[in-house]
């Protein structure tokens, strides 16, 4: 018995260790996917309260309808943290 054991053992701890499967992102398709929606969103928020908005209503809804977009397919928070150390 004792030594089926230490086979067993042996046989467990020398095994390769797993290999986990790994998983990628098309950065780039994410981000432009994001990009392209807050663009369309923030046009559609401009001309919705003007018929002609100024340049800078058109950046303003432009940019916060991109920053919800990627906010939602990046991770900012930990993005900062790790950026700060």
């Amino acid at each position: 018995m004792h030594l089926a054991w230490n086979a067993i053992c042996l046989h467990y701890f020398t095994m390769p260790p797993r290999q986990k499967p790994r998983l990628t992102v098309k950065t780039w398709h994410v981000v432009s996917e994001a990009v392209e929606t807050g663009v369309a969103y923030g046009l559609m928020r401009a001309y919705k309260y003007q018929d002609t908005p100024n340049r800078e209503d058109l950046t303003e809804h432009l940019e916060r309808e991109v920053m919800t977009a990627l906010a939602e397919v990046i991770n900012f928070d930990k993005l900062t943290r790790s950026l700060s150390l």
